[in-house]
């Protein structure tokens, strides 16, 4: 398996400021990286690409979309639950 090559940091714009996911660039192609820790140990993984990717911040609770941008960079914008939950 081969190492992922994260690069930028993608945070939330609340007052905590906390850091939702990183994200780069892999043959081309943009992806979104998020790992789940609890205390130092991994908890889950996930690395994501294309499609609607929405992150929840935790703690403003705020929904966020992720858009990449033609320039090869992510940005994060407010958005409502995905509809698989609502």
């Amino acid at each position: 398996m081969r190492q992922l090559r994260t690069k930028h940091e993608l945070r939330c714009f609340c007052r905590g400021n906390p850091l939702l996911a990183t994200y780069g660039v892999e043959n081309g192609n943009l992806y979104v990286h998020v790992k789940i820790y609890k205390q130092s140990m991994v908890y889950g993984e996930i690395v994501a690409s294309g499609g609607p990717i929405k992150i929840r911040c935790r703690n403003c609770l705020r929904w966020h979309k992720v858009t990449f941008r033609s320039n090869g960079t992510a940005g994060l914008e407010e958005s409502y639950p995905p509809e698989e939950l609502t």
